[in-house]
């Protein structure tokens, strides 16, 4: 979430504009080299801060593209107190579409969990901008009403996200547990057919990930009731444990040594239509494998020891997943298959 959150913040603008982020890229891989040359002594920082002093520093007359990149760029900046107006209005936008949606989830007595996600990205987007506005604004500033005038009705909302994350991790950790023992005791083509297609796990996953970003990112869980903080930390690693075992189980299916024999008997892109059998193992192999590799492999950057470490006790160190992922991925043609068959079965 901290390398989302600060790529959400890459001041490339227009995603759409590939030369624009390519400019960006070069443009702060250039300052980040130059800056710790000058900190190891190899070059002298800049005399002055001026707009000379920058392409000087930077060399950027030495490239002509990207010389022509920084006078683009230049000419779009709008006026000082254009840009300042700009980011008061969306920050008053903010504040106001975040407060309608708090007020329709206050009115109800059981609000759509739909309601919620939305306020939630509503309530992330008014944090977003206030780390952007800090260093334009004062502390005294009228801008930051708000936050004081508010201050009820974002304590309120603060209680609503924590007792939702309870509420939904015990219901991901019912789906855990029904995936971990399909994933333990049935066939790779019941996996499959029962957890993996439906994606139920993965969305819950997902959901729960934006709720503890939208605490983590805001006002934290400094206002969370003792006991429910103890519940939700509880709650966390049973849903951790079972989701490593549930890891292990996808990891035990891709390695049995029959998959070998499927891989080999994997349909042709004539076939793929065939009704299920051996010949179709192939496919649901890559669809496990997947799995793991879309998601359950993919931790955030504070979870990337707890996680090969809760593997490594459970048997699958990371040289035994890399022999694994050779002898997959050694099979291109298969693997070509599966992934229009899976695309076109959506």
């Amino acid at each position: 979430d901290r390398a989302t959150l600060e790529f959400r913040q890459f001041p490339g603008g227009d995603f759409n504009q590939p030369l624009l982020i390519w400019g960006w890229v070069k443009f702060l891989g250039l300052l980040v080299t130059h800056a710790c040359a000058c900190a190891d002594g190899v070059s002298p920082f800049p005399a002055e801060g001026s707009e000379e002093e920058l392409k000087r520093f930077l060399r950027l007359r030495s490239d002509s593209l990207l010389l022509a990149w920084f006078r683009d760029v230049r000419n779009r900046l709008p006026k000082p107190e254009v840009a300042v107006l700009n980011m008061k209005q969306r920050w008053e936008k903010h504040w106001e579409q975040w407060a309608r949606e708090a007020q329709e989830i206050r009115s109800q007595f059981q609000p759509p969990f739909s309601k919620l996600l939305s306020a939630c990205k509503s309530w992330r987007r008014i944090f977003q901008a206030a780390s952007g506005m800090k260093a334009m604004f004062p502390s005294t500033d009228p801008v930051w009403t708000p936050l004081t005038q508010r201050r009820v009705a974002c304590e309120s909302f603060m209680q609503e996200l924590y007792k939702a994350i309870s509420s939904r991790l015990k219901h991901h950790i019912q789906l855990l547990i029904a995936a971990e023992e399909i994933s333990r005791r049935c066939s790779l083509e019941t996996l499959v057919h029962s957890v993996l297609s439906d994606g139920r796990l993965r969305r819950s996953n997902l959901v729960i990930r934006e709720l503890q970003a939208a605490v983590a990112e805001t006002m934290g869980w400094e206002n969370c009731p003792e006991e429910l903080r103890i519940s939700v930390g509880e709650l966390g690693r049973k849903g951790a444990e079972l989701t490593l075992d549930y890891a292990r189980n996808l990891l035990d299916h891709c390695e049995r040594p029959q998959r070998c024999a499927a891989l080999a008997n994997a349909p042709t892109a004539e076939t793929v239509e065939m009704e299920p059998g051996p010949a179709m193992e192939g496919l649901l192999l890559w669809r496990t494998y997947h799995e793991l590799c879309a998601w359950l492999l993919l931790p955030r950057v504070d979870e990337v020891v707890p996680l090969w470490a809760g593997l490594a006790r459970r048997g699958w160190d990371s040289e035994r997943v890399r022999c694994l992922w050779s002898r997959l991925w050694g099979d291109a043609t298969t693997r070509a298959i599966a992934s229009s068959w899976f695309a076109a079965k959506k």
